[in-house]
């Protein structure tokens, strides 16, 4: 086993922490994260490791790199674009004419890169709303320029910097009691006590289970206009097939927030972080996706109220929808970000204590529509995942209890988080609700606080 940390870059830079925001199939079990192993399929299928490494190194690989500076240590947001800028760029006219450009150069580099929105579309429509058409006619008779914006660039400037709802409270069956939360990761400390980490136990099956959904409207209010997302890849390598757009499915985060993110057509990878510009809403989403997820898996203390002295990254599944009639721009409002989260009860979500050289944010770029396909191999899935996760993980942080056997603790937490999303294929959430949820915007996704 790798000392935790072995396959972290050197050129990535120390960040400060101020993060904020605003099937029923057989279970795969894996034994340990770096080691040669043999995974147990369903109708005593099995699939063997090889036993030829990898000598690939996972690396990071920035797409046009950008001067990174760490945030500072008060909760505020890293950067803010200037005053007359917003305003401008957020009356009517000005997104407009934004989006005219947006469009262009989006077209122009579509052929090596994604388009911001992280698929194979290069046209970047306005955020209209239906108060935009009133001010824009109330400012037109009055003769004044612009003066929609007035009213956003005010309400950025004031207020909460995060704002949340639950969408679907009736449909939900997820657990309230912290106590709760923590059982099935107690299961596994027993099992750490006893020995046999490598076996699944009855109330795993059952917590894995998926039977509700749970969707949140999220608001993330911002500063910015028009600024690069510092993206860098984990693990890079050539593109199989560059016409796929799989891999930008959590690039909406980004560029709801005005952050524009730069997926090179050219490249695959393990895994895409982003180490800013970093918001305060994004510490406060990462916080509120914690507190409403059904079933909680933490090598450490995962409660934000206490001060562990150390950053924590939460790992969980989740999908993404646009705030209004399936558009993505309408997601993209003037100051803010605001899009669905959709959380799955069946799906437990992990905790691990992290460095200071930890990404504010990060995606797995396998989404629920290749993971729910029939004969979809794990382990590359798993082990990738293992190979980030111990690449970023401060070992002073985990419990010492599972410190001695912490390779085979996090191997056996990344299995059911996994195996929790690969029994969405049979989950018994009605129609109606799970047609919410679109399989190519949805994946494994990475949250610091």
């Amino acid at each position: 086993m790798s000392a935790p940390g072995s396959f972290q870059q050197q050129h990535f830079q120390q960040q400060q922490d101020t993060d904020d925001v605003q099937t029923q199939q057989e279970t795969v079990v894996y034994p340990s994260i770096m080691e040669e192993q043999q995974v147990v399929q369903p109708l005593d299928q099995s699939v063997v490791n090889d036993g030829q490494s990898n000598t690939q190194q996972p690396t990071s690989c920035p797409q046009d790199p950008l001067v990174y500076t760490p945030p500072p240590s008060d909760p505020k947001d890293e950067k803010k674009s200037g005053t007359v800028k917003r305003f401008l760029g957020d009356t009517l006219v000005g997104r407009f004419a934004r989006s005219s450009l947006e469009t262009t150069a989006s077209t122009a580099k579509l052929v090596i890169y994604l388009s911001p929105w992280g698929d194979n579309n290069s046209v970047t429509l306005p955020n209209i709303r239906y108060r935009d058409i009133a001010l824009f006619a109330t400012s037109s008779v009055a003769g004044g320029a612009g003066i929609e914006g007035v009213g956003d660039l005010l309400g950025a400037a004031v207020g909460d910097t995060f704002a949340s709802t639950v969408v679907d409270p009736t449909t939900d069956f997820f657990v309230n009691n912290l106590a709760a939360k923590y059982a099935l990761f107690q299961i596994i400390e027993q099992a750490v006590d006893k020995g046999i980490l490598q076996h699944m136990f009855p109330e795993q099956e059952k917590m894995l289970k998926t039977t509700s959904m749970r969707t949140l409207q999220c608001a993330v209010k911002h500063k910015l206009m028009d600024v690069d997302a510092n993206i860098q890849l984990f693990f890079p390598t050539n593109s199989i097939n560059p016409f796929s757009s799989e891999k930008g499915w959590f690039c909406p985060y980004f560029y709801a927030s005005n952050r524009t993110p730069k997926i090179s057509r050219l490249q695959d990878f393990g895994v895409a972080q982003c180490f800013g510009p970093f918001l305060r809403g994004d510490h406060q989403l990462a916080e509120k996706l914690l507190s409403e997820s059904n079933t909680i898996l933490s090598l450490c203390d995962p409660d934000p109220t206490h001060d562990t002295h150390t950053r924590r990254l939460l790992v969980t599944f989740l999908g993404i929808t646009p705030y209004r009639a399936g558009m993505w721009s309408t997601s993209r409002r003037p100051g803010a970000s605001l899009i669905h989260y959709h959380l799955l009860n069946g799906c437990p979500a992990l905790v691990i204590p992290v460095g200071e050289n930890c990404p504010i944010t990060a995606w797995s770029p396998v989404t629920m529509s290749t993971i729910t396909q029939f004969g979809f191999d794990l382990v590359p899935l798993h082990d990738m995942v293992c190979r980030y996760l111990d690449s970023v993980i401060r070992m002073e942080g985990v419990l010492p209890k599972l410190r001695e056997k912490y390779d085979e603790v996090l191997s056996r937490c990344v299995s059911l988080v996994v195996n929790g999303a690969v029994r969405l294929k049979d989950a018994e959430v009605p129609r109606e609700v799970m047609k919410k949820l679109d399989p190519e915007r949805a994946g494994i996704a990475f949250f610091r606080y």
